[in-house]
């Protein structure tokens, strides 16, 4: 008797679709999504006291800056990074759920690429949505807020924290592939080394994501950096990194990040007990 030939993969484009779909669905329908949206809503609150009590101390530009500064980049990106990151395949195999993927004619890379895609943009979306709203509260109503260098300064804002998130969550999603315990790798990672070394005057400090996202929002011809000129010279003190170089950094972080997740998940093998 001849041997059964093989059944044909999927074709990748098709599983990732299907698998970005499901993915989505699944993930707006979690209890985490709540947690983290009311996470969210913390700048909302910061920018709101602003609005009633800070605004003679502050303008508006000077405001967000500090807070994409100190709570987007030093907090909220890593949390959502986390949150969102670390079960894309984890959850998968606490659940016992990844041999309904695995069992398939499928190819692995094109489900870990749909399941990311979905994570990251929802990650991307709830920060955004959070962006916005600190804007609307800062400009409504607010004579004179509203001026080209702000909305200048602001946009640069969004790519930045959005960029950050992309890649918090990827790098994130390799740590709940690789670990049994992602969380507190995740959380290691995020404030032991992206929150001290970063801080770290010196060469050490440009091994650290952080301080790349960090010198694509301090330059020095964003009109609204006047607030972090001490945190400046202290971050890059000694250190001369070019945006463009930070950039390029940060994008091959991103494309890295996303492929190396495919290629551990494909190759990894998962025995459900």
């Amino acid at each position: 008797m001849s041997a059964v030939p093989p059944p044909n993969l999927v074709p990748f484009g098709e599983v990732f679709q299907l698998v970005f779909a499901a993915s989505v669905k699944e993930l707006v329908r979690r209890r985490r999504l709540i947690f983290i949206g009311l996470a969210g809503a913390l700048p909302l609150f910061f920018a709101a006291v602003w609005r009633a009590w800070g605004t003679d101390f502050l303008d508006a530009g000077e405001m967000l800056t500090s807070l994409v500064s100190s709570l987007y980049l030093g907090v909220l990106v890593y949390l959502v990074g986390i949150a969102f990151g670390v079960p894309t395949v984890h959850d998968e195999v606490e659940g016992r759920t990844i041999t309904y993927l695995l069992t398939r004619p499928v190819s692995r890379v094109a489900v870990y690429a749909g399941r990311l895609a979905a994570v990251q943009l929802l990650a991307g979306v709830l920060l955004a949505l959070s962006l916005v709203a600190c804007f609307l509260v800062a400009v409504a109503g607010n004579a004179g807020a509203l001026t080209v260098d702000l909305v200048k300064a602001y946009v640069n804002h969004v790519w930045v924290i959005l960029l950050a998130t992309v890649i918090m969550v990827g790098l994130f999603a390799i740590i709940g592939t690789l670990f049994r315990r992602p969380l507190v790798w995740g959380f290691l990672y995020a404030f032991a080394w992206e929150g001290i070394v970063s801080k770290v005057p010196g060469r050490l400090q440009t091994w650290t994501l952080d301080f790349h996202l960090r010198n694509l929002l301090l330059r020095e011809d964003d009109v609204q950096a006047s607030l972090l000129e001490g945190l400046r010279a202290l971050l890059i003190q000694e250190v001369e990194v070019s945006p463009w170089t930070s950039l390029a950094i940060l994008l091959l972080a991103l494309v890295g990040f996303s492929f190396l997740g495919g290629w551990i998940f494909s190759r990894r093998e998962y025995v459900i007990q």
